[in-house]
């Protein structure tokens, strides 16, 4: 009975439940009743012992994790920033790094890039803030990061990045090592662009193995092996653009480092809606038995939500019919979230939902017991339009704003669910009332589905109810 109520097994508990009161001779139990203890106190002691299991466990497993949490507190209290670094460092699911260094940001712990001067392998406390360690760098490998700290410590600090591409030529690095690290920012410090470093990252390297080479078959004379790394003269380009350097450090490191597409946005956003791609992920959590149950955060099945984010990656799949739809990852400055687009969705949206598209979209929340929760898109719109009609939504005092007509045959029961996934996405202040054709009557709507005026709005109405039956007067 004790495995049962703590593994919160429905079935087996109404088992136990009647073995409890009534027995079971098959089993050996008496049962309360046969042991003299009338029905209703017994049934009253298992309904406490079942209730008091939903929160309770043994007190040596409470003594242990009341210690563990202790010191966890004190640590994060008085020691933050080592505390933060270390937990990082024991991290590889990137949606979590990501929260924790949200988590950071919230702490006002600051965290600096990657470093080939500075930074080892794992993440470390530098004066007050977090450096990031190079296992986070895409293509460099445990054996290269060693080989290269050990450089550093025995000969001193890499003085260019051509300094750096000698001294590590033989030492376990490749092209796409180097290409990761200028990426990731590792060379920044140096003072030079990424952008000069990708146009002669091929040469310097190409030069140095050449050296390499003639130094190992023994062509090289004396002045060449007293002479010093002469810095490679780049070139004098610009560097890329924002955008071009956060997508070259994603791929690079799997997260962004020195930023992300959606800064700019977040403040904005927040106006807009409440809910962002964290608030989903942690809508569930897995219990001991591996199911996914809700965390009453607020976000429930269902749940029809508006986040702002950019499509990392899209994957289109045929279906059984022979129809297209998609598989998405959405991403803000939260974390990742995996999205699903079914036909009649796609075929709406599909140009705006390419990779690397910034949007405000809107769509049902599912939660299943086997899976983490996604989102089941519905509606989608470039995110600065989105938030630009979310920013005027504020009439002037007085100022009298056009209204939004949808004609429709009759007033059915099917008619208010449609309206109200059509105008979820795009709540505003913008009055909306429906003409009736059957009765010629116009009628309003309450005023949660006032929409925002946006163009993708007056769109989503057009394609549901008709292009001729949505006019705005």
């Amino acid at each position: 009975m004790r495995r049962t109520i703590s593994k919160k097994k429905a079935a087996q508990m109404k088992i136990e439940r009647q073995n409890f009161i009534y027995g079971n001779k098959d089993e050996g139990i008496p049962g309360c009743i046969n042991l003299g203890i009338d029905e209703a106190t017994a049934i009253a002691i298992f309904d406490e012992i079942n209730d008091f299991a939903n929160y309770a466990f043994n007190k040596s497993h409470a003594a242990a994790y009341a210690f563990v949490c202790y010191q966890t507190a004190y640590l994060k209290t008085f020691y933050p920033v080592e505390f933060m670094a270390a937990l990082i460092s024991t991290i590889d699911d990137k949606d979590k790094i990501n929260h924790y260094i949200l988590n950071c940001k919230e702490m006002g712990i600051d965290r600096l890039p990657p470093d080939v001067n500075k930074s080892r392998a794992g993440f470390t406390v530098e004066d007050g803030r977090i450096r990031f360690g190079l296992t986070a760098v895409q293509n460099v490998g445990a054996v290269f990061i060693d080989r290269l700290v050990a450089e550093r410590e025995m000969n001193g600090v890499f003085k260019g990045f051509s300094d750096f591409v000698e001294r590590m030529t033989g030492q376990d690095m490749n092209r796409r090592a180097v290409e990761s690290l200028i990426d990731s920012g590792a060379f920044d410090s140096l003072g030079f662009r990424r952008s000069q470093l990708h146009a002669v990252c091929d040469m310097v390297i190409s030069e140095a193995s050449d050296r390499k080479r003639s130094t190992i078959e023994g062509q090289m004379s004396l002045f060449d092996e007293l002479e010093e790394t002469t810095e490679i003269e780049l070139p004098d380009i610009d560097e890329y653009p924002k955008a071009e350097l956060l997508r070259r450090e994603k791929e690079a490191t799997g997260l962004y480092f020195s930023g992300h597409p959606m800064d700019d946005y977040t403040e904005r956003i927040k106006k807009v809606t409440p809910h962002t791609v964290l608030d989903i992920q942690t809508s569930v959590v897995k219990n001991e038995d591996g199911v996914f149950v809700s965390t009453n955060n607020g976000i429930n099945d269902g749940d029809n939500v508006v986040i702002g984010c950019i499509i990392e990656a899209r994957k289109n799949k045929t279906t059984r019919s022979k129809q297209q739809m998609a598989f998405l990852t959405l991403e803000d400055a939260y974390g990742s979230l995996e999205c699903l687009v079914f036909p009649k969705v796609l075929q709406r949206y599909s140009g705006l939902l390419q990779e690397g598209s910034m949007l405000l979209v809107g769509g049902s929340v599912s939660q299943r017991e086997d899976e983490e929760p996604k989102l089941l898109l519905n509606t989608a719109q470039p995110l600065e339009e989105g938030l630009k009609s979310a920013g005027n939504n504020k009439p002037a005092e007085k100022e009298k704003r056009p209204v939004l007509y949808i004609k429709v045959e009759s007033n059915t029961r099917e008619l208010f669910s449609r309206l109200r996934d059509a105008l979820a996405p795009f709540r505003g202040d913008n009055e909306v009332r429906v003409f009736f054709a059957d009765t010629r009557k116009v009628g309003g709507v309450p005023r949660e589905l006032y929409y925002n005026g946006s163009e993708s709005a007056i769109r989503e109405l057009k394609y549901e109810f008709g292009e001729e039956n949505v006019v705005i007067k």
